[in-house]
């Protein structure tokens, strides 16, 4: 599996990004951040307030919310110090992020009730690709490369006691926690003949992954059923096919669909559907086709989108919408490549062209939100790998009312985007920015 086919290129780009933005610079630039209150902020607020992580326009971090309040993390972004990868924890108290600096990679923790962060992590040699919090708010999953041996590397720390340790290595390398931290399904080195579906301890001290027996499978990430009791994963044969199986470890899978070719999958937050994109046609370059929804009890469709054109969603909260996004009338393999992978590359002028529709439940129906909408390079990076993203990032406010997107609109404005689902509003553009994602507490 090829990981969407562009993860060898992906890494390609990341490490010749990196190389080339550290050798640029003349003087290194400090590994820990600047942090300065915003003016409208008198101290540290209640974590429930500033609910919306922003990457400016201007490359730093901070936080507002539909009112616009406005807190600055960071406030010394520049093109030799880089901040990235906003990641809200499960209880939003705290944010993690990235700093790309001349000599390295750090990840810093910062604490909304404090208005403080510190790092957990940073390294001369190895560049931080993406972040995932486990469900218990205190663990951070971590993927790095650039180092050596060439593969991936899955890291787990303690953002309160403890140090980095190196749970898994592959390339590709997916994963997904179990809902109480306890377990991570791992799905590694897809597309080879090494290619697994494994379960791990990652508390456990020198734990060692336990394969679950199945076949290979052209995807890219494994999910959890809310229930904690059940994954999915998928397998695939020599012909094409792909079957979706629910499994429990040490019982014979379940089969819960049947189709072709690569796939995606992620359940409601309810457990009562899952929604599925697979790519029916062998030839084509990128990951886009139709869009199913299933009852995971009856196994029947319960709503379909059958362009050929659909590449990613995201389920609300309540599990009552569904946010997916499709391809606009430019050829899809022509769209695709202009999405930026690198993650050190200023964002540039995009000709991305996307619409992006909300489906309803149990309506069974959906309505444009936005069309001829370009996505930011930030959030393109989102999207493609989005049945990842999925585990870590939230489109949507807590309430299911609201959507964010990063990008510019028909009428060529630019910046972050709220949408309101239901409500016939205009969409409130909130900030100049690259990038955003809501925190997962209430609005106050």
């Amino acid at each position: 599996m090829r990981s969407r086919s562009i993860s060898p290129l992906l890494i390609l780009s990341l490490t010749l990004a990196a190389i080339a933005c550290r050798a640029a610079a003349i003087q290194p630039a400090s590994p820990s951040p600047s942090l300065e209150p915003s003016p409208s902020a008198t101290g540290p607020s209640p974590s429930g307030n500033l609910n919306i992580a922003v990457l400016d326009s201007t490359g730093n971090v901070l936080l507002t919310n539909r009112d616009n309040t406005r807190r600055a993390v960071t406030t010394d972004a520049s093109d030799t110090n880089r901040y990235q990868h906003l990641t809200w924890s499960p209880d939003g108290s705290h944010l993690a992020f990235v700093q790309t600096y001349l000599f390295g990679d750090a990840i810093h923790i910062y604490d909304l009730a404090a208005g403080d962060s510190k790092t957990v992590f940073s390294s001369e040699e190895e560049f931080v690709i993406y972040l995932y919090w486990a469900p218990d708010s205190r663990h951070l999953s971590f993927l790095t490369g650039g180092g050596l041996p060439a593969d991936l590397e899955l890291n787990w720390v303690n953002v309160e006691t403890g140090s980095p340790t190196t749970i898994a290595q592959a390339q590709p390398l997916y994963w997904a926690f179990a809902p109480d931290s306890d377990q991570v399904a791992l799905h590694l080195n897809g597309g080879t003949q090494e290619s697994s579906i494994n379960l791990l301890d990652p508390s456990a001290v020198n734990s060692e992954s336990q394969s679950l027996g199945l076949g290979p499978g052209f995807f890219q990430a494994p999910s959890w059923h809310p229930d904690g009791l059940s994954l999915f994963a998928a397998t695939s044969d020599s012909f094409g096919h792909s079957q979706i199986l629910r499994t429990v470890p040490n019982q014979e899978p379940q089969i819960v669909y049947s189709g072709y070719g690569r796939i995606a999958f992620t359940p409601s937050p309810d457990g009562q559907f899952l929604a599925i994109i697979e790519n029916l046609d062998p030839f084509r370059s990128i990951f886009a086709g139709p869009l199913t929804v299933i009852d995971l009890e009856s196994g029947a469709s319960v709503f379909t989108a059958p362009a050929a054109d659909n590449f990613a969603f995201f389920w609300s909260p309540d599990a009552s919408h569904l946010l997916y996004f499709s391809f606009d009338s430019q050829p899809a393999e022509e769209q695709q490549g202009n999405f930026n992978s690198s993650r050190l590359a200023r964002p540039r002028p995009q000709s991305v062209s996307i619409s992006v529709h909300v489906a309803s439940f149990p309506a069974n129906a959906s309505n444009i939100l936005a069309a001829d909408f370009q996505p930011t390079d930030e959030f393109g990076q989102m999207l493609l790998f989005f049945d990842q993203y999925a585990h870590s990032h939230s489109l949507w406010s807590s309430d299911s009312s609201t959507v964010l997107l990063a990008g510019s609109n028909s009428s060529g404005q630019s910046g972050i985007w709220l949408y309101a689902v239901e409500a016939a509003t205009i969409p409130q553009q909130l900030v100049d920015g690259l990038f955003a994602v809501f925190s997962p507490v209430p609005f106050p």
